[in-house]
């Protein structure tokens, strides 16, 4: 297991300076800069002096070519130091630290909501196999899985907020967010986040019910769940004792794929809803050329993706032994 566990934290590694190397020098080759988005800044273009110019280019270490600069930033980035914010003028660590809760409390929602609700979706669309009921969720989760999540983010604006004025728009908190109680801030919030969470839940939560159901029909397909049927054994033990049991390989691999998703979030629905988490700032650090903010989010999510990798992969050692003996060409 350790040698399993060094070669693929060795691939990992050089994965992520790949990663950030190509981003940096993508980004460097966008047009504008920061200092362009300080002159468009307001109704009147800035006019900036070009010893004022070169000064900030000094400043931000736009004065270097951009592999240099890589250099510098994965040498500050090695010591923990993520730079300041261009657009913000703060460390890059606290810019981030302020969206962090509201990510995470959308993502781990909507991903503990898709794994209790799929699990036994999954396991009943089985067991209720050819019934009409089971048709029915069948199309139904098709129709979820094929609708793009910001169209049904507008949708739900549309009617639940504009139409029927059930729930907010968009936001986080209400603009008398302050003079709420304790109890009225926490539903205040609570209420701001239900459309987002929905969006974000609806689309994985067909996925990995079909998922379920794909690799469960497989399974029951199996010499030894026919076996189990003819000992007499009732549909719940045969399903889920022995059938969901035996396709744990593939779903502990997508459990631990599904990390990144707890804080990468969605740009487009975090975007749309106004949501103040790390998609948000994302988009917005693009749109500024923030580059020590882009720099930092992409390395934030490229380290969660390779570690999720690294987990399911764990995760599918354990479960399967013969998986480390393959790996390691025994």
């Amino acid at each position: 297991m350790l040698d399993f566990l060094i070669r693929r934290l060795s691939i990992g590694f050089l994965t992520l300076l790949l990663i950030t190397f190509g981003v940096y020098g993508l980004v460097r080759a966008m047009p504008g800069s920061p200092i362009t988005m300080v002159e468009d800044r307001g109704d009147i273009k800035r006019q900036i002096s070009e010893a004022d110019r070169q000064a900030l280019l000094k400043q931000y270490g736009l004065d270097k070519p951009w592999y240099t600069a890589y250099a510098h930033w994965m040498f500050d980035m090695a010591r923990g130091e993520m730079g300041r914010s261009f657009a913000r003028k703060r460390p890059v660590s606290e810019v981030i630290g302020e969206r962090l809760g509201p990510t995470l409390m959308l993502s781990s929602t909507s991903l503990l909501l898709a794994y209790i609700i799929s699990i036994p979706l999954g396991l009943l669309s089985v067991a209720r196999a050819g019934k009409w009921d089971e048709r029915i969720t069948g199309i139904t989760l098709y129709v979820l899985y094929s609708f793009p999540s910001f169209v049904a983010a507008l949708m739900l604006q549309l009617i639940v907020a504009v139409k029927l004025g059930w729930l907010p728009l968009y936001g986080m908190k209400s603009d008398e967010y302050d003079t709420f109680s304790s109890g009225g801030k926490a539903w205040d919030i609570i209420r701001h986040s239900v459309l987002p969470i929905i969006v974000f839940t609806y689309g994985s939560l067909a996925y990995y019910t079909r998922f379920i159901r794909a690799n469960m029909q497989e399974v029951i397909r199996q010499d030894y769940i026919r076996t189990a049927q003819a000992k007499g054994l009732g549909p719940f033990a045969v399903i889920v004792k022995h059938a969901f049991r035996n396709t744990l390989i593939p779903f502990v691999t997508k459990i631990g794929l599904s990390l990144p998703a707890l804080l990468s979030g969605s740009v487009i629905i975090e975007r749309i809803f106004n949501w103040p988490g790390l998609g948000q700032l994302y988009f917005s650090a693009i749109l500024e050329r923030d580059y020590p903010v882009i720099m930092a989010l992409t390395l934030i999510f490229s380290v969660l993706t390779l570690a999720g990798q690294l987990l399911a992969d764990l995760l599918y050692a354990l479960v399967d032994p013969r998986v480390r003996i393959e790996d390691s060409g025994g």
